[in-house]
């Protein structure tokens, strides 16, 4: 039983280790259920279950396909290393990192370019119909980020 336990276990872990970072390395992707990213980007954090929110070094970047952080989330950890990372949601309509750290975005793969749009905490609800992000993208229909990359801006436990 015990084998058979390890055996899910390491292949569990094998999935969700998904190489969506430029250095080569896997980061580690949760599937997340939309309320805890609405209840996080609405500020409510007492009403959060602690055991999601993990150690405060290994911040997180949340990507919902819907605006308004509904649909289908996902959540990627430790990204406040500055690394680029590739938007593995494709058509994402709303992000939200973690208090503490910023993210910028860019509208080519690979963080090529300029980042245009950098934000923080309680992140984007709608891309689409996101005012700034209209103003600064250089594609007619807006399409959703192709990459973005975070770091640490200040401790917020």
């Amino acid at each position: 039983m015990q084998l058979y336990m390890s055996a899910i276990l390491a292949f569990v872990s094998t999935v969700l280790s998904v190489p969506v970072n430029d250095d080569g390395r896997s980061d580690v992707i949760v599937s997340i259920d939309p309320a805890f990213v609405q209840q996080l980007a609405a500020g409510n954090t007492t009403a959060l279950d602690t055991a999601q929110m993990g150690k405060r070094t290994d911040y997180g970047f949340y990507q919902c396909s819907q605006e308004g952080f509904q649909g289908y989330c996902k959540k990627i950890m430790g990204v406040q290393d500055g690394v680029c990372r590739q938007n593995i949601m494709g058509t994402s309509a709303s992000m939200c990192p973690d208090k503490g750290i910023q993210c910028t975005i860019y509208e080519n793969k690979k963080c090529s370019g300029t980042g245009i749009y950098p934000f923080r905490y309680p992140g984007i609800d709608d891309f689409l119909w996101d005012i700034w992000w209209a103003a600064v993208s250089t594609t007619p229909t807006r399409n959703p980020p192709w990459s973005y990359k975070c770091q640490i801006v200040h401790n917020e436990n």
